[in-house]
């Protein structure tokens, strides 16, 4: 039986595309990872065939453009490690609807990889690039100590992330908005309607678009001298929201704040329904914006400024720039900046005091 580009790859412990890129002289690839390749090769006798720059078979790694008649290839979509509430995120699903049209504009399929556990998470990608079922994965998140980001930069896996890469940031394309500045953009818009009294509201801190508009909200205070006491800095927040949630204690308190900024549409939407529950009416009472301009807050009652990130148009981004990875291995990491943009709306206006 012959020997494949698989074979080669499975011997020297890289992904296929990584032994086709060997093969072509990628400045990509790193001196140990080259040496490894030829030597798999000398080993099992792999015949290499001269590299053809109009080829769009997985033996030169390539896999031409739009409007080609090659089969669809495929890119997987990795959502956070969670249980099933990740796809009530309307953020989540706006994204996944950008990176599906831009894939199928340009001949690919789309998979979604989703697992309560990053360990689950792993081996269902290891199976899926050891069976060549897909060419390259954007992530929908980025985090910290990442196990599935660590994996597919040591096998020089194709990927993109949504959200400023926090590991091999020189190595890694991703897609963002700018955060810091959304958050800041968002405190001074309250600043500006008199609001003094502004707390800040997310559910998990440590995701790295969260920590970042939090710390814009911060920047904006200190340059206008305002205070934010601890109590106004709500994190961890968990849903459905109780009676004896922090937001219900905090919005019960004599110092209450005028005004919140809370990171998430569905926690918007909740402390909204809370507010009703407590008798505190919107705008008159209480000033709320949010972030992501999902469907939900457009019916609220009433309906909540919000600063878009335009999340759909960051699903098109990173599609549209991971396939280019794909078809094209040697282009430079890319770093792409989505604007976002504040839509007022009737949640907001004048403190009473």
């Amino acid at each position: 039986m012959a020997v494949t580009i698989r074979d080669v790859a499975a011997l020297a412990g890289v992904s296929p595309a990584t032994v086709s890129r060997t093969c072509n002289n990628n400045p990509a690839i790193s001196a140990e990872t080259r040496e490894k390749v030829w030597q798999a090769i000398a080993t099992l006798g792999y015949q290499v065939a001269t590299p053809n720059p109009n080829a769009t078979d997985m033996e030169t790694g390539t896999a031409g453009g739009k409007g080609s008649d090659r089969k669809p290839q495929t890119i997987g979509i990795i959502m956070r490690p969670q249980a099933q509430k990740g796809y009530d995120n309307p953020f989540v699903t706006r994204s996944i609807r950008g990176i599906s049209q831009e894939a199928m504009e340009q001949n690919y399929s789309t998979i979604v990889v989703s697992g309560e556990t990053y360990e689950q998470m792993l081996e269902y990608v290891k199976k899926l690039t050891a069976q060549q079922k897909v060419q390259g994965f954007v992530f929908l998140y980025s985090a910290l100590d990442d196990p599935l980001i660590s994996y597919m930069h040591e096998k020089e896996i194709p990927f993109v992330v949504i959200g400023k890469a926090s590991a091999y940031v020189n190595d890694t394309i991703y897609v963002d908005n700018d955060n810091l500045v959304a958050g800041q953009e968002a405190a001074n818009y309250l600043i500006s309607l008199g609001h003094k009294r502004i707390a800040f509201i997310c559910d998990n801190i440590s995701q790295i678009f969260a920590y970042e508009r939090h710390a814009g909200f911060r920047l904006s205070m200190m340059q206008n001298g305002l205070e934010v006491p601890d109590d106004y800095l709500l994190y961890g927040i968990s849903m459905p929201l109780e009676e004896d949630s922090s937001i219900a204690q905090l919005l019960r308190s004599d110092h209450r704040p005028t005004a919140l900024i809370i990171v998430d549409d569905t926690v918007a939407l909740a402390t909204l329904q809370l507010c009703h529950e407590m008798g505190l009416k919107l705008p008159e009472d209480l000033s709320i914006i949010t972030f992501n301009n999902s469907i939900m807050v457009k019916l609220a009652n009433p309906p909540l400024t919000t600063i878009d990130v335009n999340s759909r148009q960051l699903g098109v981004e990173a599609a549209s720039q991971l396939i280019n990875l794909i078809e094209h291995p040697y282009m430079t990491a890319t770093k792409i900046i989505v604007p976002h943009h504040l839509v007022e709306r009737s949640s907001c206006q004048a403190p009473k005091e």
